[in-house]
Formats: structure tokens, sequence, C-alpha cells
């Protein structure tokens, strides 16, 4: 083999290795949303079913998820809060609709109340003072094998 030949099978070779290494990554990364549509959120034990609060009342609850990011995994302590309306039980987030920030039930003035700009919600979780746009989310729940269980994004 005479060596314009070998030069030009091994700049072949290199373009040939290098259009696998950047393809790969770019194929995944497209293919990506087809796997994530199949996922579903997990579902988190919230709280015992005696625990629940009383009739009117509303309990701030802690919870932890793991968050998949990539390959690593990392642990997440978020809030909840249970209303208990009666006919009714309400699981709702805690983060406000404006901008994020961590909104608290304000037992004497019985609303939730965002610190960072002053929305108010009322104890359904609807606006009552802007800026927030939205109601709080309410969290998919259900309670089965004695407890309150509720759904999060995986």
């Amino acid at each position: 083999m005479d060596r314009r030949t070998f030069l030009g099978r091994a700049v072949g070779l290199l373009l040939g290795l290098l259009t696998v290494a950047l393809g790969t990554p770019l194929i995944g990364y497209l293919l990506a949303p087809l796997r994530r549509q199949g996922r579903r959120g997990a579902s988190v034990r919230l709280m015992a079913e005696e625990d629940l609060p009383l009739e009117g009342e509303v309990a701030e609850v802690p919870y932890t998820i793991t968050r998949r990011d990539g390959w690593r995994e990392r642990r997440e302590v978020r809030v909840a809060y249970v209303v208990n309306l009666g006919a009714e039980l309400l699981v709702l987030s805690n983060s406000c609709t404006h901008t994020g920030c961590g909104v608290r039930w304000e037992v004497n003035q019985r609303k939730f109340i965002c610190p960072c700009h002053g929305g108010e919600f009322d104890i359904h979780g609807r606006v009552l003072k802007e800026p927030p746009p939205r109601p709080l989310r309410q969290l998919a729940h259900q309670l089965k094998e004695g407890a309150l269980w509720i759904e999060v994004e995986a």
C-alpha cells in the first residue's frame, strides 16, 4: 500500500469516527422526548390517614422525592398542604404560581401568603391578591392502604 492510499483511508476512518461520535448524542437528544412520554409520575406516601387534619384545618407536610438528572439521582424535599374541607380533601403545592416561591399558610388570616411579592390564596388555593396568575396547583392524591398518597412527576 502506498503512502497516498494509506493517508486517504486514515482520513476516511477518522471522519467516520468523528461522524459517529457527534451523531450518536444528537440522535439520543432527538429521540429523548419519545422515551420521556411513556413515563408516569411516582406515588409518594404523604401521611397516615389518622394524621389527616381536622375539618376546616390545613396541615403543612414535607415530603421527599428522588429526581434523576441524567446519570445522577438527587433527593429533593418539597412541601404540600393538606386541606380538609369536610366533603373534600385537597392537596396543594406550596409553590407560588408567580415566581415559584414557597407560600405559607397563615392560620390567623386563614389564607396562604407568598413572602416574595405579597400574593395571597384562599383555603382552596384560589388567587385572592395578585401578582400570581393562577391558583395553587392541586396535586393528584388518593387514600389507600391507610395513608394519603400523592402523584409527583418522576
